[in-house]
């Protein structure tokens, strides 16, 4: 019977002596040195396959052309991006300026009366547009003549006052106390009078033309209501859709 013929693999004794230290240093530094070759090598190849566009190397050739051009077309999109923002700056600063620039005039526009203690003063024939009288107390104050169009009266109290010839169109007249006032020939075309109250006011020739008046201030209007204002030339009643 044959035998099988098994080969012995020799290990190395744990009693052998190791190699100097001096060849294994010389061994580490000729791998890093190697590396380091091969980081070199890959540099070189990366920096062919993909040339640096510089100005010494523009335009000297059919590459150098086309690198030219893109360069260019990247410096015109700096510049544009350029333009854009001072565009913008300027605009910005234009928008910060401007109110300063309008804020005498629009100042000038109108006058504020808030809160403002008024009764019995002779404010007649003035032009009050865009005025406030919010919360004002003007009761018997003499306003004939003048003209609030557009003017803000929110909760302003005008009982007794005289009211004749004036122009309340486009007013924020909300709220307001207008009981036993001369409204005679007063303009209210388009005026807001919900929750105002109209009781022993005098409405003749008064024009309500498209104005917000609580039904039942209308309905007490109607009762009295006759004329025809002399600006508009509109019957009261028919403005008050009597």
């Amino acid at each position: 019977m044959a035998l099988a013929s098994v080969s012995l693999v020799s290990f190395p004794s744990i009693h052998e002596t190791p190699p100097p230290f001096e060849s294994t240093q010389k061994r580490t530094l000729s791998l890093a040195l190697e590396s380091q070759s091969c980081h070199r090598e890959h540099r070189r190849h990366r920096r062919a396959a993909f040339p640096r566009v510089t100005a010494s190397t523009r335009g000297t050739s059919s590459s150098g052309d086309r690198n030219g051009t893109a360069e260019n077309d990247a410096s015109d999109t700096r510049v544009q991006r350029v333009g854009v923002w001072l565009t913008a700056a300027a605009a910005a600063a234009a928008v910060v300026a401007a109110p300063l620039a309008v804020a005498p005039c629009a100042l000038a526009d109108f006058k504020t009366y808030n809160h403002a203690y008024l009764r019995g003063a002779d404010m007649s024939n003035q032009d009050l547009y865009r005025s406030i009288f919010a919360a004002c107390d003007c009761r018997l104050i003499n306003l004939s003549g003048s003209n609030l169009a557009g003017s803000t009266d929110t909760f302003a109290g005008f009982e007794l006052a005289n009211l004749e010839n004036t122009n309340w169109e486009r007013a924020l007249a909300d709220r307001v106390v207008f009981r036993g006032a001369n409204l005679r020939n007063a303009n209210f075309t388009n005026a807001i009078l919900s929750g105002s109250q109209f009781e022993g006011a005098d409405v003749t020739g008064a024009d309500f033309t498209d104005a917000i008046v609580d039904n039942a201030q209308r309905r007490l209007m109607c009762r009295k209501a006759k004329g025809v204002n002399p600006v508009t030339g509109v019957e009261t009643r028919e403005s008050l859709g009597c």
